[in-house]
């Protein structure tokens, strides 16, 4: 079965990166934050805000935000994607 992980993975891959890191130095991050943005596959000029800190993951999609598309841990398919680039190794270019 084809998810949306499996289709946002294989455009990240494939097609054109969608997920990018944000600098530590221009972003104003703290010691263990990072910062992501996914941009929409719809071709909407959309994107979205992830933010890791520490081991505590947000997003500032609707799913995550009113909790209607996240999986039994609280994840959205935006986190889900990053933490699936991030396990398996996958370059995340930054900007």
């Amino acid at each position: 079965m084809v998810t949306p992980i499996n289709k946002m993975v294989e455009h990240h891959l494939r097609v054109s990166p969608i997920v990018y890191r944000y600098k530590p130095d221009e972003a104003d991050l703290k010691e263990g934050q990072e910062m992501f943005v996914v941009q929409s596959m719809k071709g909407e000029n959309k994107s979205y805000i992830v933010m890791l800190e520490n081991t505590e993951w947000s997003c500032d999609c609707p799913s995550f935000k009113f909790r209607s598309g996240v999986d039994q841990l609280g994840n959205c398919k935006h986190i889900r994607l990053i933490i699936f680039l991030k396990d398996n190794n996958v370059e995340i270019k930054e900007i």
